[in-house]
This record gives C-alpha cells, structure tokens and sequence, in this order.
C-alpha cells in the first residue's frame, strides 16, 4: 500500500469506464427488487435408501397427523428429530425430499429451511436462522413486540416444520432462540418445545463445535443460559443415523475420517495420509494444487499467507482504512464488527472472501469466494485517505445478475454494543481468501485444497472438517506434512468423551 507502485497509480483511471458509476453502489438492492421467488421443488432423482426412507416415513406420520387422518393410530409421531450424517451420507437429498413432500401437502408456508451461516443456507436453498427468525446477532435473547410480533405470527401462520441443517454449528444459546422464537410464532403452542412445531435438526456431530457458543453436548452448563439450551435438547428422544455412503468416490477415505474423528487413526491411515503430503506428490501433481484454497488452524497463518500472497501479485494495493464512530470500535477485532476489517490491504487479481450476507438466494454470502477485478474511486480520491465507490468483484459460484460478470460491492456498516456503548464500523464487507482458517471453511465444500492442520488439535474437531471439505483423498494436498502422533492428540481433547457419549445416546434412540 506504500510501495511507489502503489502510491504512483492513477486509481481514477477506472472510473471512465463505467456509464455510470455512481449508480453502481445500488446495483445488488435494485436487483433482488425484480427477483421472483416462486422456485419449484423437485423430489430427487433418486431411489432413498433404508435410512433416508425412514426420514421421510416419519414426515408422512406427521404430515398425516396434521390433517388428522391416523386419528386411529395409538402412538402420535415425534415432535423433534436429529438426522446425523457424515459428508456424503445423502443428507441433501433427504433435505430435498423433506421439502418436496411437505410443499406437495402445505404449500411453500408449510415450513422454514434454514442453517446457521449463509454458506450452509445456500447449499439446502434456505434461509439463515437469524433472519428466517428474526434472531439478533447480539448474545442477548430479544422478544418481539407489537406490529414486529404480529407481523411475524402471521408470516408463521402456516409453517408446521422447522428444518434445521448444520447442527453442530448450533451451540446451547442459539438453540434456545430458536425455541423462544418458535413459541412466540405458534402463541396457542408456547408451552411446548419449538412451539409444537415439527423439528428436524440435520448435520455431523463430529464437526467442530460453535465458536461463540457451547456445545450441546459440553458439560458444567447449570444455572447459565446453555442449560436451558441444552435440556432441550436432551430431552430430543428420536434420532435417525444416515450410515450409507452415497457419494462416489472414497469408502476407505471415509473410514480413515471416521476413526481420524475419535483419535483412533491406524498406522496405515497416516501413511495413506501422507502419499498426500506435498513432498510426496510429482511437481504436476502439485502445480494442480496452485491456486487452490489453503486452510491453516490460526489466523496469523492465514494473515501471513494472504500478505505474501497479495505482494506476490505485481498489481498496485489500495490500503482502505474502515471508518468508526470512537476508539473502541476503531481497536476492535474483526470478529467483534461481524467479519469487517478494521484496515483493507486490496489490489486487481486479489482473493477476497465475501463476509457478510448480501443476497442469500444467489449465493452472496458470508462465505462467498471470488476475485476482485476493479477497484473505483471517484476522480480526485485515493487511498489511503478515501474509499473507493465499489469494488467489482467475479464470484466463483454466483448465478445472478452481474455487469460483465462482476458484481459491484459497496461499504457497509455494522453496529454492535460494548458495555452499554453503541459502535460502528463502516467498511467493505471483504477479507482476503487465498487462505482461510479451517473453521471458516466450515459448511464449504471444496474442489481442492491445500491443509495445514496445525501443531495440534485447537479445537475438538478441527483435523476432521478440514479434511472433509473434499469429496475424496486425492483433492486434498498437505503442507507440511504431519506426525502421526499429531493425529492421535485427537485423544486429549477433554471435549471428545462428552461428544462420544452423545454419538452413543443417537445410536440408544435411533429409529428403526
């Protein structure tokens, strides 16, 4: 951002080629105005096995109990199911067939879709939680009140499911939302879990647990708000296991994560780890690996790598300086302003990783990778003391209306409070994406990548989601290379037993 290619650059000279650049900031609101939502629901393709038929003879139970039409029958169906499947167990597609038989029977009212990041939301064509329900990013649980209540009833009106996908990224405090919101939707229900409403909770356990949240299987929750969170959830008495690999490719792949999972790696399953070592690959083996996603434990890792990255570039660096509404918002972390840097370092050819949701059904979310093209100022402005207009960014899997395949990206502001004072940070929603950590990659699923997993295991989990972000061995290259007594401090995790015994009770209360 100081080097004299960068301070020498004319960034004006972007501007001219644009009609009207100005109008480029409302570009992605005066879209989505014109976007029509009636999308058609399709059953799969495919013949269900075993354990996704069991899924769906449970939905058919509660559809028809709806419409009351087993009246005769003497066991009602259960009210809250989970669904646990490993990557690759056709979970999507049990999804996709849940939503096709309530649709066919209620309506596209009849029930909300939704995961807790807005890269799990697209992957099952949902909504996030937070805005399908109205849940505030903010730790405190918030009631509805007035026209804000009523207004959501009646979009509830009809809604007799809530399916929930990723749950392992949903902590103790998140899961009592949920169910506060689901009583304030269905108020003749308020005395039941979820408000009475039928509850699917979908996703691998094995997956690393919330960062800001508790596990629902952690332990020590008395007297907090997770105990709540977790009676609720313990008291989930119906479990479906979806065993069944569906996807083709790897068996012995899938076997090496699933005893890589609990720690209890063989010596062969680190050796058919390391042929993918980097050192072990041919130099064309490797050079396919080049512009792949690197994954790293630690954000500092990541932080080095995208700086040597961006330097590497030969393009001129813009530096953007957010803007702030008081010192402590000026010296707070990324986290803390909902993924918005404090300082940008950005320049044509640049990664970015898109960190806010900006239009969830074409795929804009926080999660959303892509490569900046454009960087426009106003003529008269540069960095570092102005911000540019927009950055025009191409996304990697974006389907929606562009300008020449780019989407232009405009500042945004997100507010949050401290110790009772309101901050805000003003900022493009971006970071740079040659590298993320594993835990961002979390609800991704890669063509290839390239892992580094880190002296040790930081968080229960870890080893196992970045290894499962590809669909078989040989997308996955390792750099460096690991021990194989790194693999099995997956062991000393005080974590893994908890989790061990819930994966024992799903299999106590599994549905035949």
């Amino acid at each position: 951002g100081s080097r004299p290619q960068d301070i020498n650059f004319n960034w004006n000279s972007s501007y001219l080629n644009y009609s009207s650049p100005l109008g480029l900031t409302s570009f992605i609101n005066e879209q989505k105005k014109t976007e029509r939502m009636d999308r058609e629901i399709n059953m799969p393709n495919v013949t269900l096995a075993p354990e996704q038929n069991t899924v769906i003879n449970i939905l058919k139970k509660q559809l028809n109990s709806l419409n009351q039409l087993d009246s005769e029958e003497t066991t009602s169906p259960p009210k809250v199911v989970i669904v646990q499947g490993r990557a690759g167990s056709g979970k999507s597609t049990v999804i996709q067939a849940m939503t096709y038989h309530i649709h066919e029977k209620l309506g596209p009212d009849g029930f909300r879709l939704v995961a807790p990041t807005g890269a799990a939301a697209i992957n099952i064509n949902g909504a996030t939680i937070h805005s399908a329900l109205h849940i505030n990013i903010d730790r405190q649980e918030k009631m509805l009140k007035n026209e804000a209540l009523l207004a959501f009833q009646n979009s509830m009106e009809n809604c007799h499911f809530l399916i929930i996908d990723e749950m392992s990224m949903m902590g103790c405090s998140l899961l009592k939302k949920i169910d506060s919101r689901c009583r304030e939707a269905k108020p003749e229900h308020s005395s039941e879990p979820f408000g009475g409403m039928y509850t699917y909770f979908l996703g691998d356990i094995k997956q690393l647990p919330p960062v800001f949240d508790r596990a629902v299987y952690g332990n020590n929750y008395k007297g907090s708000i997770y105990d709540q969170g977790q009676l609720l959830w313990l008291n989930i008495d119906k479990c479906v296991i979806l065993e069944c690999c569906h996807r083709q490719g790897d068996a012995a792949f899938r076997d090496i994560l699933d005893r890589l999972s609990v720690g209890k790696s063989s010596l062969n399953d680190w050796k058919e780890l390391m042929k993918r070592n980097r050192t072990a690959l041919c130099t064309a083996e490797t050079q396919s690996f080049g512009e792949s996603l690197r994954l790293f434990s630690t954000n500092s890792e990541v932080q080095d790598y995208n700086t040597r990255k961006i330097s590497q570039l030969n393009s001129p660096v813009a530096i953007i300086p957010a803007k702030h509404n008081c010192s402590e918002a000026r010296e707070a972390d990324a986290d803390s302003a909902q993924g918005l840097e404090s300082k940008l370092y950005l320049a044509p050819g640049c990664r970015i990783m898109l960190r806010t949701n900006l239009w969830v059904s074409q795929g804009l979310v926080n999660g959303s990778l892509g490569t900046i093209k454009d960087i426009i100022y106003r003529p008269g402005t540069s960095p570092p003391v102005d911000p540019p207009i927009v950055l025009m960014i191409q996304f990697d899997k974006y389907k929606g209306p562009t300008i020449n395949g780019l989407v232009p990206i405009q500042m945004t502001t997100k507010t949050w409070t401290r110790n009772g004072k309101s901050l805000s940070r003003s900022q493009f929603p971006v970071s740079l994406a040659w590298a993320i950590t594993i835990h961002k990659s979390q609800g991704l699923t890669l063509d290839k990548a390239v892992i580094n997993i880190g002296e040790r295991e930081y968080s229960l989990g870890i080893t196992y989601v970045a290894l499962s972000r590809v669909r078989q061995l040989r997308d996955l290259m390792f750099e460096p290379g690991f021990s194989f007594s790194r693999l099995n401090s997956i062991q000393d995790s005080t974590l893994l037993p908890l989790r061990i015994s819930e994966e024992s009770r799903f299999k106590n209360m599994k549905e035949q």
